[in-house]
């Protein structure tokens, strides 16, 4: 049988098409996975980043709360937090002064005599007293003026 060339040619031509289908279907998945393994670079690229940074800003914390630390071992106390127990010993000691020696001018002691410790008024204790305002005073005077009361200006 004597072949030409004729004869193979269709199916030369389906053999290169199949050939190329194929060839460009590896070279498909091989570019996807090309792009897969860059974005997972880049992904990974970005989690390291992200790390490093947070690392940083860990050391950065860690260094300023040493710095605080010693900064703050070097500061002279200059308050004691316990003073408590020597206010209330200057408070007994002034509790010993007589009333007589005391000087409240226009404040009402109501005859509680020197200074008391024990009292239930802690500004009282320490010799502040409440003055009565004025304000309040009128404002009594007013409740207590009668209903019927005519008013300036008005005739009966």
């Amino acid at each position: 049988m004597i072949i030409t060339d004729d004869v193979f040619a269709p199916v030369a031509e389906v053999h290169f098409v199949k050939e190329l289908l194929f060839s460009t279907g590896i070279e498909k998945v091989r570019l996807q996975a090309e792009a897969k393994a860059a974005e997972d670079a880049r992904k990974r690229a970005e989690a390291a980043a992200a790390a490093e940074a947070k690392r940083k800003i860990e050391l950065e914390r860690e260094a300023a709360r040493q710095a605080l630390l010693k900064a703050s071992s070097c500061i002279e106390k200059t308050v004691d937090i316990n003073e408590d127990c020597r206010i209330l010993k200057d408070l007994e000691m002034l509790g010993t002064v007589p009333a007589e020696n005391e000087k409240h001018t226009g404040y009402s002691l109501d005859g509680i005599g020197g200074f008391r410790p024990g009292g239930s008024n802690p500004l009282e204790r320490l010799g502040l007293f409440i003055k009565v305002d004025d304000e309040e005073e009128e404002d009594v005077e007013h409740e207590s003026a009668p209903a019927d009361d005519v008013e300036e200006g008005e005739v009966d």
